[in-house]
Order: structure tokens, then C-alpha cells, then sequence
């Protein structure tokens, strides 16, 4: 199997979450990981995206399938498909939203109350999250081969605005970004998560977040810093595949 194996250490200096990034389809917890901590899946869409055609039934059945105790559903400017899984779903939801900024980055907001719109300046998106009483979520923050990306000059002051990190994204193509996410996560004290960023039911699973229990987003950060990832890149085409439910819906 090809794999890498990248360490992070959080702001708790005694804590090091291992990352675990296997290019492999074996179901394997990693190394070190209680069999007790929970499955959580942290960056999933649903058909309230344009380019997601995943209904919540369709969402509810497959997690169910892989054991799925968390979901964070953060679908692109819109809370709606969130909402009605937080209502329906037989485990915990986490509402969230992708939210593209004026200067052309994305920002997640987790434990949100309202859907915040896209277009607005960072510095507003941050300031609306933090006013639900959210966590800010940096995702694929280095991944420079996509289209919706911080400028340089930027970059540094959002990533240290950030409470988490995302380390791993599976439809990353390179290792390159996750390495510039670890060595950020180092350099600040930051929290780091791996996402899924699910548009396909087959993209719920490979990338598993395994953590203690939590309730309150206070309690999600510390659960982060025990949390063990198990991570596995998407296959290349759900990048076009998604890109043309976009242009067609």
C-alpha cells in the first residue's frame, strides 16, 4: 500500500494526533486509536449544493452503512440540507456551510444557526460566525490547483484566525497541501481535521475521524485534539463529476 504517515501536534503540547494518509481501501483503525472513540465525518454536501445531487435519504442510508456516529454537513450557502438532517437523522449533525468569501477563499462555519451568504469579505464571514456562536473551519487552505483559493497576501491572517485546520482533504490531488496544513497547525497551535468533502455517496467513509464524545463547540475543539484520522483520497473523477452537476442543475 502507498502511504504517508504525517504527524500533528496541536496546541496542547502533550497531544499528537496521528494522520494517516492510506491510498488503500482497507477498513483499518490507526495506530493507537481506542476502539471506543466515535466515527465522525467532517465535510459532507448534500443536494442543497449546486453540485451535489445527494439527497438527505441518500446521506442518512450510507451513513448509517458505515457506522457513522457525526456528521458535519457544510453544504455551499445554504444550512437547508443541514437542518433537515439534523431533524431526521438517527445520529449527531453538525450544521454547517461552506461560504465563499469576496476575496475568493472558502470559509466553513460549524454549529451554525443561519446561513451566512457568499460574497461578503472575510473579515464579515468571520465576524457572523463568531456571533452564532460557531467555529471557524479552514478548508484545503494551501490546495493552489483550486479555482476558489486565498490570495497570498491574505492567507496568513485567515489561517490565524481559524480554529481548525483542515490537514486533509480527499480530494486533494498532491500531498503537498497537507504537508503545508500539518507545519501551519505546528507553527500556530491551531486544531486539525480531516474532511471528507463528500459529494458522492461513495466519499462518505475512506476519511474517518475518530474522536470522544462532545456537545458544544468548546468540547468539539478539545474532542479534536484526542481525535485519531484515518484518511483515504477520493478517486479522481468525482472532480469532473462534480463540476458537471454544477453546470447542469
Amino acid at each position: 500500500m502507498d502511504s504517508v504517515r504525517v504527524l500533528v501536534k496541536n496546541s496542547d503540547s502533550a497531544y499528537h494526533a496521528r494522520v494517516s494518509i492510506d491510498l488503500g481501501t482497507d477498513d483499518h483503525l490507526p495506530s493507537g486509536a481506542p476502539s471506543f472513540l466515535l466515527r465522525g465525518i467532517f465535510h459532507v454536501h448534500t443536494n442543497a449544493s449546486k453540485d451535489c445531487r445527494m439527497s438527505v435519504e441518500t446521506v442518512i442510508a450510507k451513513c448509517i452503512d458505515e457506522g457513522v456516529d457525526i456528521l458535519a454537513v457544510t453544504d455551499h450557502h445554504s444550512v437547508q440540507g443541514a437542518r433537515e438532517l439534523q431533524r431526521k437523522a438517527p445520529f449527531q449533525v453538525i450544521v454547517g456551510e461552506e461560504v465563499l468569501t469576496a476575496e475568493g477563499g472558502e470559509i466553513i462555519g460549524l454549529f451554525l444557526q443561519e446561513c451566512i451568504p457568499q460574497g461578503r469579505p472575510a473579515t464579515d464571514v468571520i465576524r457572523e460566525i463568531r456571533l452564532q456562536g460557531g467555529l471557524m473551519y479552514l478548508p484545503h487552505p494551501f490546495d493552489r490547483l483550486r479555482t476558489k483559493r486565498w490570495p497570498p497576501s491574505l492567507r496568513a491572517s485567515v489561517l490565524q484566525a481559524a480554529d481548525i485546520l483542515e490537514v486533509f482533504n480527499a480530494r486533494s490531488l498532491t500531498h503537498t497541501p497537507e504537508r503545508r496544513a500539518t507545519a501551519t497547525v505546528e507553527q500556530l497551535g491551531k486544531v486539525a481535521c480531516a474532511g471528507a468533502d463528500a459529494h458522492f455517496p461513495r466519499e462518505i467513509g475512506p476519511t474517518v475521524v475518530l474522536l470522544p464524545p462532545f456537545s458544544t463547540p468548546e468540547t468539539l475543539l478539545a474532542s479534536l485534539r484526542a481525535a485519531h484520522f484515518r484518511c483515504q483520497r477520493s478517486p479522481r473523477w468525482v472532480l469532473p463529476a462534480t463540476k458537471l452537476i454544477e453546470l447542469t442543475r
